[in-house]
């Protein structure tokens, strides 16, 4: 009898270890870093962390993101942390004394290699409501699990305590600051119009632009500023006029760098304007015999003088019957920079040229995109050219959120991906 007993009890835990291994195994290790040499400011204060034991405890940088124990968070915000084994819950509630030293400074040691995983088990509720936390594309962010404490990225801080998160790169800083103005730069973004993960101020672009442009602030007039963006990245998008003359300059959020520049000379099509080596009848006739069009059957809706990335173009649009050309042309050497072809009766349902149907071009934008259909609000959805390629141009909104994708009509790739909030 004892001997099924010992048989029995050797099962059990050999199946409990099992359950404990598979639970772990479920969950890969993923590499990230632990940040010594990273400062935590918050309202003006720099704060520092220690365990329970009194060890020094770091922030986290996982894909770009700053993670900090949940058991800091409690203490920032001056709330209770517990845990529920059972439910795998965090629940930060209650009132408490806020216990967060601002008098030891911590050791710099700069970046240490470490293994943590992301638990997409684990529930975060404050006070009593489940929260979930999104990147600045709308993906999820789950919690991650370093030496059995729960990290939550320092925007999860940010939208909790309703403060703005700010990074300075040069200092590697993050800065909690109530929120007072729409220039302030968000560290990490909830989806909110108003925030982003760039650590580039809306002033500081503004700088940046002007200088490159090499316009005083006092002769600029601004049309357009408002982060967007570029082929997934994250971009100011600043328009301003000098008069007549009308500036358009991206510039990349985290770096400063400048994306696109275009300078479009709105008086160039005056008479006495001969700076280029090119002329506008020279640049028409080029673009014609590039689109194969004979000049009885072209229509000209625009031929003007513009500036592209620095470079000076001509930039010439006409239509053959209800199909749009617009060319590009460098005003120096006579190239051909930019040609698209867009074919204005393509939406025809009985339009079958290409591999890919309609349809099936804006499911994969959807599913590019994450986006249910259910959610879209599709604004155009058309087969166009791009640099002589047929891909489908669609754009649709979900909310706020607005976006153009285009795809290769023949293979399914996408071409280009553009995420615009719109404010």
């Amino acid at each position: 009898m004892k001997k099924y007993v010992y048989v029995f009890v050797i099962a059990s835990m050999l199946t409990l270890l099992a359950a404990i291994n598979f639970a772990a195994d479920s969950f890969k290790s993923e590499s990230a870093q632990m940040r010594s040499d990273f400062s935590i400011v918050v309202d003006n204060k720099e704060v520092y962390f220690k365990s329970s034991s009194g060890e020094d405890i770091y922030p986290i940088l996982y894909k770009g993101s700053t993670y900090l124990p949940v058991r800091s968070i409690g203490e920032i915000m001056g709330k209770n942390v517990n845990w529920d084994e059972k439910n795998k819950t965090i629940n930060i509630s209650g009132v408490r004394e806020a216990s967060v030293s601002y008098n030891s400074k911590n050791k710099n040691n700069g970046a240490e290699n470490i293994l943590i995983q992301e638990r997409s088990d684990f529930t975060i509720l404050i006070d009593g409501n489940k929260k979930e936390f999104h990147s600045v594309l709308g993906q999820k962010i789950y919690p991650i699990l370093y030496n059995g404490s729960t990290y939550l990225p320092i925007r999860a801080i940010g939208e909790i305590m309703d403060k703005e998160v700010l990074w300075d790169a040069e200092n590697n800083t993050v800065t909690l600051k109530s929120k007072n103005s729409l220039t302030v730069t968000d560290a990490d973004s909830f989806n909110s119009t108003n925030n982003t993960q760039g650590n580039l101020s809306l002033e500081d672009a503004k700088k940046i632009a002007l200088e490159y442009a090499k316009v005083k602030e006092k002769d600029a007039v601004f049309k357009k500023t408002k982060k967007d963006y570029e082929n997934g990245k994250e971009v100011y998008d600043i328009e301003f006029y000098v008069g007549r003359d009308e500036y358009e300059i991206e510039i990349d959020i985290n770096t400063g760098e400048i994306i696109k520049y275009d300078f479009d000379i709105e008086s160039s099509n005056s008479k006495n304007d001969t700076q280029s080596n090119l002329s506008l009848e020279d640049a028409k006739k080029i673009a014609l015999e590039y689109a194969k069009v004979k000049e009885k059957d072209a229509v000209f809706k625009k031929t003007k003088k513009d500036y592209e990335n620095g470079k000076e173009v001509y930039d010439i649009e006409f239509y053959v019957g209800r199909d749009e050309y617009e060319i590009e042309i460098d005003i120096n050497t006579g190239e051909i920079i930019k040609y698209d072809f867009d074919i204005e009766s393509s939406n025809s349902k009985n339009d079958t040229q290409s591999n890919l149907s309609l349809e099936d071009a804006k499911k994969i934008a959807l599913e590019y995109a994450k986006v249910k259909e259910k959610d879209a609000v599709f604004k155009k959805t058309k087969k166009d050219y791009e640099d002589g390629k047929e891909i489908y141009d669609i754009e649709f909104y979900v909310g706020r959120n607005e976006y153009e994708i285009e795809i290769d009509a023949n293979t399914g790739e996408i071409i280009e991906y553009d995420l615009d909030y719109d404010d």
